[in-house]
């Protein structure tokens, strides 16, 4: 049972861990859970408005920490939202964002249940990386993940 826990936590950049060719800077976390790749890892390439079905198995990447992930990436624009939604019957949910200036976000249960659910502002052009995962070691399955585009109120883009 997981009690006590926020349903979702915005942390500062600390450090960057930049992969070898280029790629996203990931920031280095200070916790032994739910890490971020290291090195090069494959992403898949999705539009804002999109809805993709997943499969986490054994073609996904395995993060530091031992969960299975598979990687998104959106281009995105400033002064918008977008809304990032991740939704599974197969396993508990586990979602990690990070925007073009290397600032994360994660949530596990939004809302009350146990699929997970952020609101990203976006500031900076570039690249928004989702990364989808797990609570627990070992889950996997089918999932939905959804990426939608609000305007921020009194933002022009």
């Amino acid at each position: 049972m997981k009690s006590g826990r926020l349903a979702a936590r915005i942390s500062p950049l600390r450090s960057v861990i930049r992969p070898r060719g280029g790629g996203t800077a990931w920031p280095a976390l200070g916790r032994a859970h739910h890490l971020f790749p290291q090195g090069e890892a494959p992403a898949t390439e999705v539009q804002v408005g999109s809805e993709t079905r997943g499969q986490l198995g054994a073609e996904s990447v395995r993060l530091p920490s031992g969960e299975t992930a598979d990687l998104y990436r959106v281009a995105v624009q400033p002064g918008h939202e977008l809304s990032v939604d991740l939704g599974s019957g197969d396993f508990d949910p586990y979602l990690m964002v990070v925007d073009p200036a290397g600032q994360h976000w994660e949530n596990d249960d939004a809302n009350g249940g146990r699929d997970s659910a952020l609101t990203v502002p976006v500031n900076g052009r570039g690249s928004l990386w989702v990364v989808v995962t797990s609570y627990e070691r070992g889950e996997q399955g089918s999932y939905t993940l959804k990426i939608a585009e609000t305007a921020r109120a009194g933002v022009v883009a």
